[in-house]
Parts: structure tokens; C-alpha cells; sequence
């Protein structure tokens, strides 16, 4: 069957507008999309502004006397019978007035981790809740912890310290110490190290140690 010179010159045509329409729909660069907006809802509380509050690099020690008066532990290692005590100072905290003086809060939470992989071994809210007044609102002053080892296995720890400012109404402030725990000696041990007692010497002492008759 012979087609029409006419009839061919259109089907031709139609093609070729055909070819160019799919080929502008396949170069027509893609709609972009709309950017996501964050939900301006925060669930909970609002974050707390940076806090002012500076305290120093907890130190672990033997015995404590006052301010900046303690015996330092330089490699800290306890048993689990053993309780860390923890020193350190506190300032740039806030006061409110209280007639002539200046009324200042601060509360200290507290938790060991494990040093290796951060597993939460210990945890408590409040351990100090230290309210007190000064004369002097930019002092300085000290807190200290004793926190109970009871149940660590022997390992590498530390003990975090976080305060914060209740005048201020501040996010707290966190700083860390690392001590390490080692096992308990067991009750022979202990036996065979004891000294011995030595035998009583006759014979008075110091009259200063004496009782009066």
C-alpha cells in the first residue's frame, strides 16, 4: 500500500516533534526541593545558659585539713573497702544579698565511670548541698567528697564532679579525676603481714603520762 506523499510528510513531522518534546522533558532540570525546617518546639526544658562558675581539677587525697591543705594521693589506688576522698576549689560563683552579707548555693552531683568504655558504675544526685554566707562575694572556698567503692571490680576509673550554681541558675560545671581500684588483700594475707606484738617491758613511763594519786 502506497502512503500519500502528504500523509508521510505529516507522520514525519510528528515524529520529529515528538523526539524534541521527550528530549526537553529529560534535559528540564528537576524540581528543587523545600528545605526542612527544624520544629521551633523544644520538648522539656530549655538548655541553661554557660555558667561563670570555674572550679579546679579534682584531686584525690589521703586526708584533708583545710583550704589547700591536704595530702595528695600522685597515683590514686584503693581497694573497694576504701573511700575516695576528693579535694578542690570553687569560685566565680554567684551571691545574693543578705543584708551585710552575701548568701551563696552551690550543690554537687557526683558518678564514677568506667575509664575504659564510660559504663556508669556509680551515680548520686546532691552530695553536697552547700549554702553558706561570706563577706566577700569573690572569694574562694573548697569542697570535698569521700565516695564509697563498695562493689568496683579492680580497674581504671574516674570520679566526675558535676556543681552548679544555684544562685546563678546555670548549667554545672563537670571536671574529672582517674583512680584506680586494686583487690582487696584476703584475711590470710593480712594475718601473715601483721606485725607481731611485742612483749611488755617492765618498768614506769613518763610521769607526764602518769595518773595523780
Amino acid at each position: 500500500m502506497r502512503i500519500p506523499l502528504l500523509a508521510l510528510t505529516a507522520l514525519m513531522c510528528m515524529i520529529v516533534a515528538g523526539l524534541t518534546a521527550a528530549q526537553a522533558q529529560e534535559s528540564k532540570p528537576a524540581p528543587k526541593e523545600k528545605p526542612q525546617t527544624a520544629s521551633a518546639t523544644v520538648k522539656g526544658k530549655s538548655p541553661l545558659p554557660e555558667s561563670e562558675l570555674e572550679l579546679t581539677t579534682p584531686v584525690a587525697c589521703r586526708a584533708i585539713r583545710g583550704y589547700n591543705d591536704y595530702d595528695e594521693m600522685e597515683t590514686p589506688t584503693l581497694t573497694p573497702d576504701e573511700k575516695l576522698i576528693v579535694y578542690y576549689n570553687v569560685f566565680r560563683f554567684k551571691s545574693k544579698s543578705k543584708g551585710s552579707r552575701y548568701q551563696i548555693h552551690l550543690v554537687q552531683d557526683g558518678r564514677i565511670v568506667r575509664k575504659r568504655d564510660e559504663a556508669l558504675m556509680f551515680l548520686k544526685d546532691n552530695m553536697i548541698d552547700f549554702t553558706s554566707f561570706v563577706s566577700d562575694r569573690d572569694g574562694t572556698l573548697y569542697l570535698h567528697s569521700a565516695v564509697s567503692l563498695k562493689g568496683l571490680r579492680p580497674g581504671e576509673y574516674e570520679f566526675e564532679v558535676s556543681l552548679r550554681d544555684e544562685v546563678a541558675k546555670t548549667a554545672p560545671v563537670k571536671r574529672r579525676v582517674a583512680f584506680r581500684v586494686v583487690a582487696s588483700p584476703d584475711a590470710k594475707t593480712l594475718k601473715a603481714s601483721a606485725p607481731k606484738p611485742e612483749k611488755p617491758v617492765s618498768g614506769s613511763g613518763p610521769r607526764d603520762n602518769q595518773a595523780a594519786r
